[in-house]
Order: C-alpha cells, then sequence, then structure tokens
C-alpha cells in the first residue's frame, strides 16, 4: 500500500464542522460588508436634506442688481444712456453697433435719415 500526503493539519469529525462554520463565518460577513456598501452608495443622502438642516434656496439665475437698473429706468431715475451702461458694466455685454441717444444723429430720423430732404430732395 501506498502512503497518502496529507497536507496541512488533520481535521478529523468535529474539526471539519468548525472549520466549515468559520468558513461559513468569513462568506456571510463578506456578503454584509458588501451588502452594507452597497445600500450607502444608494441611499446616500447630501447633508441639506437631512433632518433639521437649513433649506437653501436654488439660485434664482436673477441678477438684482439688473432688475434695481431696470426699475429705476422705469421710474425715470436714470435716463437710457445710464440704464445701458449699468448693463453693459454688470454683464460685460457691449451696446450694439450704431447704438445713439434718442433724439441724435442719423438714426433718429433727422435732417440726415432716410425720407429727409423734403421738396428740394424729390428733385
Amino acid at each position: 500500500m501506498e502512503a497518502v500526503v496529507v497536507y496541512g493539519p488533520p481535521v478529523a469529525g468535529a474539526g471539519r464542522v468548525v472549520a466549515g462554520l468559520l468558513w461559513l463565518g468569513l462568506f456571510v460577513v463578506f456578503v454584509a460588508l458588501i451588502a452594507w456598501g452597497v445600500t450607502g452608495l444608494v441611499e446616500h443622502r447630501h447633508p441639506a436634506t437631512e433632518p433639521g438642516a437649513m433649506a437653501m434656496a436654488p439660485p434664482s439665475g436673477v441678477d438684482e442688481a439688473l432688475v434695481a437698473a431696470r426699475a429705476r429706468y422705469a421710474g425715470g431715475e436714470i435716463d437710457r444712456e445710464q440704464y445701458f451702461q449699468v448693463v453693459e458694466d454688470l454683464t460685460g455685454v457691449p451696446r450694439p453697433a450704431g447704438f445713439t441717444q434718442p433724439g441724435a444723429g442719423p438714426a433718429a430720423g433727422g435732417a440726415e435719415g432716410p425720407g429727409a430732404g423734403g421738396a428740394a430732395g424729390n428733385q
């Protein structure tokens, strides 16, 4: 007969049951850790939504300074030139090309504007 070589400590009878329970316990702990991690990711709570957290208003996208400038322009506190200057300063958007003050220059329909010339211009 040949001798059977067994590597590791000999486990017989009750030792096999204990070893099996230890492996089962490690497997259960591993599965529980994975489940805990997954639920933590799924149920991630934002600090602002926690009970007792101060609610913050979402940004409205409205520039209060522009609203105030528009109200002052509508109320007659500032003229058109001042209003456009405030809007340009706050937004960085330049005025359209050819912008002039109403009542000044060709865009206002003065003598140089379209349709000018009277009877002398029609001859």
